[in-house]
């Protein structure tokens, strides 16, 4: 049944026959014949392009204008379609398909219980059930289970041998009836002529059915012997039909196959040399060869079958597949008698035949008979207890795993690998270890993967993939960390190093940079990061995020040193040369700027800002340049860049230059504003005082217009925008405004002791009596709420002993420090008593020598 060359099974094509051999009658099954429909979804079929032939049918069905008779065309050709793919499926994915495809059948009688063409649907039905029964069958033979598989393919072959029972007698009452009443037909009702040829598919697939349930017993019992009986019964009967018909060509060979099947191997001769005499159709001449060869093979005549199977017996793809695979089980026959005989070379010969016809079905039929080949071959190999080829072990191996035999299949791979290096062929004993190294990964057995692969990798420096596999070490390490809780980091890192150490120049290097580079990021680690996001190069997918990722650890980098005390500028000014050599040089600049540009650009621009005194000016060069090329860049990046000019011009002392380009960008995100009000608001602390009254309006107005948006903003945000906000309004000269403000943040969060710490602290900045007196009062609060011991509680202490100074009190302020430090004699650590020690030694100079408002 199946055409020459292609991997059509027999489901679909007799399928498809039940709308050909109905030739006379109703439009709907003459549109079809000739539909286009048909024809585009037949040759997807057989192009095994399953989805988009299911696509198509979809679409085609959700449009309502449809007539039901095109509905039900189009229903049954989606049924079948799911159902060869489900044939054509590994075992493990076939599930829902079969589920699918009698579902859409079930879907479109429910919704149309009176259509006079329902039985074409439960025939549908019925060849769906058988072929999920078959395929059932083949997988249990395929993964050598006599078991539960061998049981569930009999229970479902049970399931369809009652359904086309049921059929085969409906149609035969219908039949029955219509002849003893004659009546004209009502209006796409199936003619007498028309349920009689469809009767007759019935009753073939019952056959099948009965066929393949006797190959789910044992050979010899009497389950196999009684199915079989009753399918040759149905099948003799169906093969007197005249010749024409293709039913009777395809009857006659399972007849064939049913006698052979019994041990009747006269009878079976017989009527295949008739068949053979006869001029058969095309598509029927590889099946009455693979029957020849199959009927040798069970008479013990394996010379006549290998002289049937010969290379040059039959034409390639034209022996169809299922001869090409009998062939390759008369190649697999004399290959196990020439073991057992101990010809050695002529055992050799027939196994380099049988891979090689393996390989062949492989190439022209497709993965549902590659597998039953690499099977078959799996099962001689197994049998014969082994082999010297290491491609015949990797096709066992091959077919044990598809089999669910994990172990099993790694073991021949060893062995495989063996094979490969004692022949000193090193690239295929690297591509064996490599498979097998990727099966434990896709087990999840990532020790054993990351050891698999390690070894091949080293053992392979020279091997092209070497790193590959190493990367792929790496990367189940990652996979393996991710399991403990916390996740166990020192291996993957490991050997992310061993990596870069041992291909510096191989192109997996820059995925293991990035990595690296990501893992610092994540452990805090910024400018071990940052140089090692430097390594990722330009043809890497990553190489603009790694980009923008050394960009951010740079710039947290060097804030934590300044911060701390140690700015490092010879260390801002090298990092912003790597970013300006992304850039390239700004006066040759091809516009636009490509993304990894535009990344260097935001980076140099902000460190020039952030961590080199007076560039400003060359952070707003490079910022106007990189949106003047900004090309296709995205909003976000095209916000974010106006910001940093906004603050970039603002550090020059030009505000009303910065309070226009505030007015002329776009909103953006929350995030991102509050991104740039950080940074003024950075700028003005770090400010000359006689410019932070200029600089702070700025601040306030964005944080202002942030704060107006109060909806889109989370508490914390609110919070931190608010401190700001009193920050800023104590910078620009209004302390009132600011204590209000901290005030208002204090009652919002009584527990918040760095909200409590901020308002002492802005008490302390007014500097007059009334404000130092008041921040005593705060200070001494902050003391009592905090924790004693703890860096906020060391710091309180310390203002409230140099509030105490500032308003003369020198006897309080040295009896505040001297209780901190008869409790806690380091008063906080190194810094800290550092600046103790000076406080104390400030309090014993004379009073004209001190610092700060004298007390009146």
């Amino acid at each position: 049944m199946n055409t020459p060359g292609k991997s059509t099974t027999w489901l679909t094509s007799v399928a498809i026959a039940l709308l050909v051999v109905l030739p006379t009658a109703a439009p709907l099954l003459a549109a079809s014949a000739a539909s286009k429909d048909l024809q585009l979804l037949q040759g997807l079929r057989d192009r095994r392009q399953y989805e988009q032939a299911e696509k198509y049918c979809a679409e085609q069905l959700r449009d309502a204008r449809l007539s039901d008779a095109r509905r039900l065309e189009l229903t049954l050709e989606l049924s079948r379609t799911l159902a060869q793919h489900a044939v054509d499926s590994p075992a493990a994915e076939q599930g829902a398909l079969w589920k699918r495809s009698r579902d859409v059948l079930v879907e479109f009688e429910a919704a149309n219980a009176r259509h006079p063409r329902l039985v074409l649907l439960r025939v549908q039905s019925g060849l769906t059930a058988v072929a999920q029964g078959e395929s059932a069958r083949e997988n249990a033979e395929l993964a050598g289970d006599a078991g539960k598989r061998t049981d569930e393919a009999r229970a479902l072959l049970r399931g369809a041998i009652t359904q086309l029972r049921k059929l085969d007698e409906s149609l035969g009452a219908e039949i029955q009836l219509r002849g003893r009443t004659p009546r004209v037909a009502e209006p796409d009702q199936l003619s007498t002529a028309e349920l009689n040829s469809l009767r007759s598919h019935v009753r073939y697939q019952l056959a099948r059915a009965l066929r393949n349930q006797s190959l789910c017993f044992a050979a010899g019992s009497a389950d196999r012997t009684n199915a079989l009986m009753q399918a040759v019964e149905l099948l003799s009967e169906l093969a007197r039909q005249d010749f024409e018909s293709p039913l009777a060509w395809s009857s006659r060979l399972d007849e064939i196959t049913c006698l052979r099947l019994l041990e009747r191997y006269a009878v079976a001769e017989k009527k295949l040399a008739e068949l053979e005499k006869a001029a058969s159709p095309a598509q029927t001449v590889g099946k009455l060869r693979a029957e020849r060869i199959r009927l040798a093979l069970a008479r013990g005549q394996i010379d006549e079958a290998l002289s049937e199977a010969g290379p040059n017996s039959m034409r390639g793809e034209a022996a169809g597949p299922d001869a090409s695979y009998a062939q390759l089980e008369a190649y697999l026959r004399g290959w196990q008698r020439a073991r057992e005989s101990h010809a050695t070379s002529e055992a050799a010969e027939w196994e380099k035949t049988a891979i090689d016809q393996v390989r062949r079905i492989e190439r022209n039929y497709g993965p549902l008979w590659m597998r039953k080949a690499e099977t078959l071959l799996a099962r001689s190999v197994l049998k014969s207890a082994g082999s010297e080829s290491p491609e015949a072990l990797v096709r066992v191996a091959q077919s044990l795993y598809r089999s669910g035999q994990a172990d099993e299949a790694l073991m021949i791979y060893d062995q495989a690998e063996k094979r490969a290096r004692d022949k000193v062929d090193k690239t295929q004993a690297f591509d064996i270890a490599y498979t097998a190294a990727t099966i434990e990964k896709d087990q999840q057995h990532f020790r054993s993967a990351i050891d698999r692969y390690r070894k091949l990798s080293i053992a392979n420096r020279g091997e092209d993939r070497s790193g590959e596999a190493h990367l792929l070490a790496v990367h189940c390490a990652a996979q393996l960390a991710q399991q403990g809780k916390p996740p166990k980091l020192e291996e993957y890192e490991k050997l992310l190093r061993e990596h870069i150490a041992t291909w510096p120049k191989d192109p997996t290097v820059s995925q293991a940079w990035w990595w690296l580079g990501r893992l610092k990021e994540h452990q805090g680690a910024w400018q071990e990061a940052a140089r090692a996001l430097r390594n990722v190069q330009l043809d890497h997918p990553q190489y603009v995020a790694a980009i923008e990722a050394s960009g951010r650890c740079s710039e947290v980098m060097l804030e934590q040193l300044r911060k701390a005390g140690n700015a490092n500028v010879p260390l801002a000014r090298d990092t912003i040369r790597f970013f300006e050599q992304i850039i390239g040089p700004r006066a040759q600049q091809v516009k636009p700027w490509s993304p990894a540009a535009r990344a260097a650009g935001t980076a140099a621009a902000t460190i020039w800002l952030k961590e080199v005194p007076g560039g400003a000016a060359q952070a707003e060069d490079i910022l106007k340049s990189a949106l003047g090329g900004a090309g296709d860049a995205s909003p976000e990046w095209k916000v974010n860049a106006r910001r940093l000019l906004v603050c970039a011009v603002a550090a020059q002392g030009r505000t009303a230059d910065a309070e226009q380009l505030l007015e002329q960008t776009p909103i953006g995100t929350a995030a991102e504003s509050l991104a740039m009000i950080e940074m003024l608001a950075e700028l003005v602390d770090g400010a000359l005082p006689d410019r932070k009254p200029k600089l702070a309006p700025l601040a306030l107005t964005a944080t202002d217009d942030l704060l107006a948006r109060r909806d889109e903003l989370d508490a914390a945000t609110i919070q931190k925008l608010s401190r700001v906000q009193a920050s800023m309004l104590l910078a620009a000269g209004r302390p009132q405004d600011a204590i209000e403000t901290y005030k208002a943040l204090a009652k919002a969060n009584p527990r918040d002791g760095q909200v409590q710490e901020d308002v002492a602290a802005a008490l302390s900045a007014m500097g007059d009596p009334a404000g130092l007196q008041a921040a005593l009062v705060a200070w001494r609060e902050v003391v009592g709420k905090s924790r004693p011991g703890s860096p906020r509680w060391f710091r309180a202490n310390y203002s409230l002993a140099l509030t105490q100074l500032t308003l003369g009190d020198r006897g309080e302020a040295r009896a505040t420090i001297s209780r901190l430090e008869s409790s806690h004699p380091e008063l906080g650590g190194a810094e800290m008593k550092a600046r103790f020690v000076q406080l104390a030694a400030e309090c014993e100079l004379p009073p004209p020598a001190r610092r700060g408002t004298q007390k009146k």
